[in-house]
């Protein structure tokens, strides 16, 4: 999973193998180590169908709950400019969001390599 940060946006960018598993184990974790700490970023999928996706923040890890009618778009043939889900938060005065996508354009490109 590749973490893209932004002041105003944060997207969690799957490859179509890591879209696979997440909708076949309906979890995915990242790592990502600094110097005194580390920052964990976990998508979980909701299995009740009145949920809604949402991302909540546990110290280190940001987990991204994302809603069972999301999840069903991961089997789906998504294109690079629709993202699977999309939660929005206002913090200190500035809207931020959080988008989960599957990396179209790389899995393309890996499937033209020889």
């Amino acid at each position: 999973m590749m973490i893209r940060l932004d002041s105003k946006e944060i997207r969690f960018r799957l490859s179509q193998d890591e879209a696979q598993a997440l909708n076949e184990q309906g979890s995915i974790r990242e790592n990502i180590y600094l110097p005194a700490s580390h920052l964990s970023f976990r998508v979980e999928c909701l299995s009740a169908p009145d949920e809604k996706s949402r991302v909540c923040q546990e110290g280190e890890l940001i987990t991204f709950w994302l809603a069972k009618n999301d999840r069903e778009k991961l089997s789906l043939s998504p294109t690079p400019s629709d993202p699977i889900s999309v939660v929005e938060f206002e913090i200190a005065n500035t809207q931020i969001q959080f988008k989960l996508e599957v990396d179209v354009f790389n899995s393309k490109q890996r499937g033209h390599k020889k």
